[in-house]
């Protein structure tokens, strides 16, 4: 999924539950029919149709039986990964634990594959419907949620004065216990670029690019529904 401009601010307690009863009548169809690695071409097909009704430009048969789902967004930015296995294992399920259960002998999903696939195929649902009423969405979970009626998304925004503000007005033990916060978190992003901070890709023989790319974060964002 390409970067949208505006921040991602979605409950998504609330878009998953929306969407619960789907996501287990996908996942229990999923657990129904397993299929062992390279071989998950009726779970290759479901989740490739069912992306590019969302509107995903999708890519089948990558690496054999992989799919490959993109969801452009409106402006230049950096790209989420969400990555999801789909293959079973080569074991018998015990039919009598559950009213759901395996119908292909020898082979069930065991390790929870059928959750992974289910859950990244929620997870693109509540990306399309984000892109598709874009900010209109963003302003109705806040009202909904926070109870904070704004116009538009600038009324939303905070600036760095309202938030140096904030910080000030709190005890001095709150603003000793975030700063050491602040403080370890930097610590630990620079002993991770030191330990994996290059970039690197390569091009396999199929020509999928492969490889990380280590992008610092100038600030990071946590939304708390109130």
């Amino acid at each position: 999924m390409s970067a949208e401009k505006n921040d991602f601010n979605v409950n998504l307690d609330w878009e998953f539950t929306k969407r619960q009863d789907e996501l287990i009548r996908l996942r229990r169809d999923f657990h129904a029919h397993p299929e062992l690695s390279f071989q998950e071409d009726r779970t290759a097909r479901i989740v490739s149709d069912l992306m590019e009704k969302k509107g995903f430009k999708v890519t089948r048969k990558v690496g054999q039986t992989g799919v490959v789902a993109v969801l452009e967004g409106g402006q230049p930015g950096n790209t989420v990964m969400w990555r999801a296995d789909m293959d079973a294992l080569p074991l018998q399920e015990d039919h009598s634990k559950f009213e759901f259960h395996s119908e292909t002998d020898g082979v069930m999903h065991a390790c929870g594959h059928d959750g992974h696939t289910a859950i990244a195929l929620t997870v693109a649902d509540i990306l399309a419907d984000v892109q598709k009423r874009g900010d209109a969405a963003v302003l109705e979970y806040t009202a909904r949620f926070d109870g904070l009626s704004a116009p538009h998304m600038a009324a939303l925004e905070l600036t760095q004065a309202d938030f140096k503000a904030a910080f000030d007005a709190i005890p001095q033990a709150q603003r000793d216990a975030l700063q050491a916060a602040a403080k370890r978190v930097r610590s630990y992003h620079e002993a991770q670029k030191k330990a994996s901070g290059e970039s690197w890709s390569y091009r396999d023989e199929d020509g999928t690019l492969l490889g990380q790319k280590v992008t610092p974060l100038d600030r990071v964002g946590i939304y708390v529904p109130g």
